[in-house]
């Protein structure tokens, strides 16, 4: 299998994800996995996303489903 390296990304917004009420708990959960990637780590699948991210909001209970 080829293996493909990339040397930048993006997070791309849709239109509905610009809402007028206050940050919910997906906005969070895109900023912090923002965050952890622009601190230089790579998210290269659902698993590690969720772990990063659930060690990053300690605060707040997710589930992987």
């Amino acid at each position: 299998m080829m293996q493909h390296e990339f040397t930048s990304s993006i997070w791309n917004f849709t239109e509905a994800g610009h809402g007028k009420s206050a940050a919910g708990i997906g906005a969070i959960v895109k900023r912090t996995a923002d965050r952890i990637v622009a601190f230089g780590e790579d998210i290269v699948h659902s698993t590690y996303f969720y772990n990063k991210v659930s060690e990053a909001l300690q605060s707040s209970r997710l589930f992987f489903m």
